[in-house]
């Protein structure tokens, strides 16, 4: 036994109950049989029998395991001599167990935490067709499903290498739904003889109804209970008679269904006491009125009707305000003046919303709130989502005018509709026919009418679009909507692309268009033509009209990253001024993104001026403005997530450049209050020695004081990714693609090379896409190529087309064998131009694709200085500058920014250039909300404190007010140069 011993063991597969090993024997003993033996010690049955091939490589497989054991896998040679081959260990299935069973869906809890690792297949039981979906979280569960349906259900669970593996299997049936609940069309009291006329959708299988008699005055409670089957009139419709227990009780009727053995009733619908008395109050039936009675009677109703209609008058001429919403369903009266938001009227009666649901939470409490609404897999939310929409349900109000003929092709969807009592009625047209908008007027926080909620036009209603701006005075529209998304049409253009176009009578001009990485802001001039020359309107008036257009947020669904959106949102809404009309929002079909921009802004302003949140309560009430406002409970979780955002980043955090350098100066002297920790850290700006709302300010008011540079930090690096979005670049196949493990791309912005036929995970790059201040994606931060992916980077260079790279290097770096001239099977890399100036240089490549006979040139500028050479620091842009300066015409064509890992250098550089053009577009930054979004994108580009201050002391150093302020002694930034320059000078 002495030369025969085992080579190269190495498990290359498992299951839950199987291994699959490669080894040799080497030796001139032969192996016999193979066996395993448990760890505990316990021996199993002899497994696999083999022969061992003494000269290569062999595969066992080793079948009939245990899940989640480990066993000693031994040999027995032909001498009988036993050989210990080597330890292996099945997977352990994790624990994915049911914990609720609803009408719509199950939920279930899981032993691991990842996101799009657990697969399931679905299938009715009846059915042949399964579908799959994947889920996040520890908890999850599977929603939309039919009620008292049997589901076959497959969770599958990726295990990395070993890809999805089968870990359960369900047979499940969803809850019985709760019968809908009746509505009392009619009812006759005659004496103590109730008569109740009742509707009910009996689709959901209503076999009974209950009815009980209540808070008698005898205290005496009669329930009654009868078949259906026995009072129906028609499909729908019954009649119920019976004798009242006494006069004065309260009538409450349900709807029942038996399930399983156990009954389900609907709600309660109660009847009103005073319909009760009304109807009992019955003229007797021989004695006939006296004509003096009657005429008496008739002159107090004509009486009481003109009072009612000069009140009436009065009011709306005397009393027409904007007014702010208070949360107990009053309006404080304080306000711009504006008209009053028509009321409601409900075709049947609203489900209220438990108080403790509706009730304003303290900015304190917000982010604990929202974290016991998202445990046990954000049942939480799900729960408040199915109450709301049940509470406010498009079948409580009505839409006559979205379902007349004659509109019903001015609606985008069939089941997106206006509801007539908030609705935009057009005035300008004599043909009452022609004076419907699939739009409604929505409440704001701070006003009544705040908002227009409105569908996306179609090329049938543009004109009637254009007239609702110009009647209702409108200076901004917020689109949240492309025009086409998968492949499908969302919304029409109704703007012109450049000059002006006609739109009916008005005549819209394209003025200017700008820019930014997540919007475009155009701006139009807007001209109404007279209709005849009964038209008084001034032909001359021209109106401007500010187009707000986010374009990275897909339908139904949430944007990638909160901040952004709140940054549009306060743009947008701070461009409306007091005088103008309401801000028309639309996305596709005005409902989802819509809500939630008007959600956002409206919970904003409360922050800012009470220093709560009532969120529920809010989106409760203008879910009865516009149907089905925040359309999918995966939009209510981006707004309860986008406020805690907001909250933690101290409200609004952009600096105007006139107060850079007083902010700058105080950046790194306000402390915490002492006792405070990391969680505090957003209370050091939210609270003040007289109230916590108080110093959350408008960005049209006074500076904000700055979260301590510790605080900042900390907040900037609290957002630590999962692990699934390491998935791709932890892959065993791409790990040794990075040169360092801490700077990774994240799934969700990380480059995808072309797949190469046949090769996984050939798509594989370590470089993530970077926003820039015009461009959404106007960066490639990458790490400097390996001798085995110089291949890959230059496959990048081609696939993006890139003009310009910039290299950030240490002194002691060199440029290697990546940038030099460079040869493979499908192009040919050579430097055809190169110069050395003072502080960089830069290479000209010419690319030659060798199959296709095409070319392109790329510079690449290399820096062995920046930053901590940069003296005086205003020089930290000259860099900057030069490759801003080699875009044509102002454009911003993607660059590569490259150092070593990846990460703090290139990041810095990137943050720079963006903040430098805020800076000049717009004279703010907002360097906190920017490495936030950074660190969310490309994690650990932040390093330390010093770094954040680095771009404090350089963006300060391009203000107005910086050599002024330097020259007069009044502070800039702390005198901590050498500081910074010393920590800057570390590479990553």
């Amino acid at each position: 036994m002495e030369d025969t011993e085992v080579k190269g063991f190495k498990i290359t597969n498992r299951t839950f109950n199987s291994v699959q090993v490669h080894f040799k024997i080497t030796g001139t003993i032969p192996l016999g049989k193979i066996y395993c033996e448990k760890i505990c010690g316990l021996q199993c049955r002899n497994l696999t029998l083999c022969k061992v091939n003494r000269t290569s490589s062999s595969i066992y497989n080793i079948q009939n395991l245990r899940e989640g054991n480990s066993y000693e896998l031994k040999g027995i040679l032909n001498n009988s001599v036993t050989l210990y081959i080597g330890k292996v260990t099945t997977l352990k299935k994790p624990s994915i167990k049911v914990t609720s069973i609803f009408t719509s869906k199950f939920c279930f809890q899981s032993e691991i935490e990842c996101a799009k690792c657990i697969k399931i297949l679905l299938k009715k039981a009846r059915s042949n067709e399964w579908k799959r979906s994947f889920y996040n979280g520890r908890t999850f569960c599977i929603n939309y499903l039919d009620s008292e349906e049997e589901y076959d259900i497959k969770i599958d669970i990726y295990f990395g290498e070993y890809g999805f593996l089968e870990a359960k299997k369900y047979k499940l049936k969803t809850k019985a739904e709760i019968p809908p609940s009746p509505k009392i069309l009619d009812l006759e009291l005659k004496k103590n003889v109730l008569t109740l006329w009742i509707e009910v959708d009996n689709s959901k299988k209503v076999e009974e109804f209950f009815i009980k008699f209540q808070n008698c005055p005898s205290a005496k409670e009669v329930n009654y209970t009868t078949n259906v089957s026995e009072l129906k009139l028609n499909n729908t419709r019954y009649q119920f008679i019976t004798k009242l227990p006494e006069i004065g009780c309260k009538v409450s009727v349900s709807a029942v269904r038996n399930f399983n053995g156990s009954s389900l009733y609907s709600h309660f619908k109660h009847i009103d006491d005073a319909m009760l008395k009304y109807k009992n109050i019955r003229p007797p039936k021989e004695k006939k009125s006296n004509q003096t009675v009657i005429i008496a009677g008739t002159l107090l109703s004509f009486s009481a009707i003109a009072a009612g209609a000069i009140f009436f008058f009065l009011y709306r001429r005397f009393f027409r305000h904007r007014q702010r919403y208070d949360y107990n369903g009053f309006f404080l009266q304080n306000g711009p003046s504006s008209i009053a938001t028509v009321a409601i009227n409900f075709k049947s009666e609203l489900t209220k919303l438990p108080d403790s649901d509706t009730k304003p939470i303290l900015l304190g409490d917000w982010e604990n709130y929202v974290q016991k609404l998202r445990s046990d897999g954000d049942v939480g939310f799900s729960l408040q989502y199915a109450e709301l929409e049940k509470a406010t349900a498009p079948t409580h109000f009505q839409a006559h005018a979205s379902n007349l003929s004659e509109n019903r092709l001015k609606n985008r969807y069939v089941n997106i509709v206006a509801y007539d009592n908030t609705r935009v009625i057009l005035g300008t047209s004599s043909n009452p026919k022609h004076n419907y908008i699939n739009a409604n007027y929505v409440d704001g926080y701070h006003a009544e009418k705040a908002y227009i909620a409105a569908q996306g036009p179609l090329p049938a209603t543009f004109v009637d679009f254009w007239r609702m701006i110009w009647q209702e005075r409108c200076t901004v529209i917020v689109v949240i909507t492309n025009m086409t998304e998968k492949g499908r049409k969302k919304c029409d253009q109704y703007w012109p692309s450049e000059g002006e176009e006609t739109y009916g009578n008005f005549t819209v001009k394209l003025l200017s268009t700008t820019e930014r990485a997540f919007f475009t802001i155009r701006v139009f001039s807007i001209k109404q033509h007279k209709e005849s020359k009964g038209d008084d309107s001034d032909p001359e008036e021209e109106r401007m009209v500010a187009h707000y257009h986010f374009t990275d947020w897909k339908d139904h669904s949430r944007p990638a990253y909160a901040l952004p959106v709140l940054n549009f949102v306060n743009k947008s809404a701070a461009a409306n001024s007091e005088n103008s009309g309401p801000i028309v929002v639309h996305c596709s079909a005005g409902v989802g993104r819509t809500g939630t921009y008007i959600m956002l802004d409206s919970m904003m302003r409360e922050i800012r001026d009470k220093g709560t949140v009532s969120l529920l309560a809010f989106l409760y009430r203008i879910r009865q403005q516009r149907n089905v406002l925040v359309q999918t409970e995966e939009q209510f979780v981006f707004i309860h997530d986008a406020i805690v955002q907001f909250i933690k980043s101290g409200g609004d955090t952009e600096i105007k450049e006139s107060e850079l350098t007083r902010y700058c100066s105080e950046l790194a002297t306000i402390k915490l209050p002492s006792g405070s920790d990391e969680e505090d850290a957003t209370t050091s700006l939210l609270s003040s020695s007289t109230s916590r709302s108080s110093t959350l300010k408008s960005r049209r008011g006074n500076c904000l004081t700055p979260l301590h540079l510790d605080a900042q930090f900390d907040l900037i690096t609290s957002h630590q990714p999962k692990d699934y979005m390491f998935s791709v670049s932890l892959n065993k196949a791409n790990i040794g693609k990075n040169f360092s493990p801490k700077f990774l791309p994240l799934i969700n912005s990380r480059i995808k090379l072309p797949m190469k036929p046949g090769e996984e995970n050939s798509d594989y790059i370590n470089a993530s896409y970077m926003p820039g201040f015009f461009k959404r994606h106007e960066f490639i931060l990458t790490q400097v190529p390996l001798p085995h992916t110089t291949e890959h980077f230059w496959i990048m260079v081609i696939d993006h087309s890139v003009k310009v790279m910039v290299r950030l290097t240490g002194d002691e770096e060199e440029d290697g064998e990546a940038f030099e001239n460079f040869k493979c099977e499908k192009f040919k890399v050579d430097i055809v131009e190169e110069c050395h100036e003072l502080n960089y240089a830069k290479r000209i490549f010419r690319i030659r694709l060798i199959d296709e006979d095409l070319e392109m040139k790329t510079t690449l500028i290399t820096s062995s200085y920046w930053p901590e050479s940069c003296t005086p620091i205003t020089t930290t842009f000259e860099v900057i500058d030069l490759i801003k300066e080699s875009y044509q015409d102002d454009s911003r064509e993607l660059s590569i920014i490259i150092d070593k890992y990846g990460g703090r250098r290139a990041g810095l550089f990137c943050a720079l250039s963006v903040l430098q053009d805020q800076l000049r577009q717009e004279a703010v930054v907002d360097v906190l909300s920017l490495m936030q979004l950074y660190q969310l994108i490309r994690p650990g580009i932040l390093q330390s404190q010093m770094d954040l201050l680095f771009l404090y002391k350089a963006i300060e150093s391009l203000s107005s007010g910086y050599n002024r302020d330097r020259d007069s002694g009044i502070g800039n930034c702390p005198d901590s140069s050498k500081a910074v320059d010393d920590h800057i000078g570390n590479d990553n």
